[in-house]
């Protein structure tokens, strides 16, 4: 079971114009009120793979088309007490509390799952895939190293594989 760490937000300021999630700073707030709020809580990085094809292949509408499409699948997977993010480009974040022992695993499948969904755009599908990189926390970690563990993690992954998916969680 999760715990609402969502920001007080308002519908003009503080949300992506294009996809209506949060923005970098209020998400940014959502895991400094995470790491303070006596719980566990984890932070999924989510990097596009392939978004770049679709902008060249089919045009930046095509692209919004999936930017918002993948905005609206991250926040469905996440649930409504979590904070989903579009932190710049092609480059999402999620922050979620915990009140029993997390399952990340199940969530960071989730998540590639609806990412790797084929989307429509126009009279064709494309498929894109992700890297997620994933910090963890019990109560009273720093953000700044949970932060820090979920970026390494996600560089790492990229690093090695270019469609990088979770094989192991630490």
């Amino acid at each position: 079971m999760t715990d609402t760490l969502a920001p007080a937000v308002s519908h003009t300021r503080g949300l992506d114009e294009l996809t209506g999630l949060v923005d970098r700073r209020h998400f940014y707030a959502s895991v400094d009120a995470a790491a303070t709020s006596g719980r566990a809580w984890s932070v999924l990085l989510v990097d596009l793979d392939r978004f770049r094809v679709v902008n060249d292949r089919c045009g930046y509408l095509a692209g919004d088309v999936v930017l918002r499409t993948v905005a609206d699948r991250l926040q469905a997977t996440a649930g409504a007490a979590a904070t989903v993010a579009r932190m710049g480009g092609d480059e999402f974040a999620i922050v979620v509390g915990w009140d029993t022992k997390p399952d990340l695993s199940s969530l960071a499948l989730r998540v590639i799952g609806a990412v790797e969904a084929p989307i429509a755009v126009g009279d064709e599908e494309v498929s894109i895939g992700c890297t997620l990189g994933i910090g963890a926390a019990v109560a009273g970690d720093p953000a700044i190293g949970v932060l820090h563990t979920a970026d390494r993690d996600r560089a790492v992954r990229k690093a090695y594989r270019r469609d990088a998916h979770v094989t192991t969680l630490h």
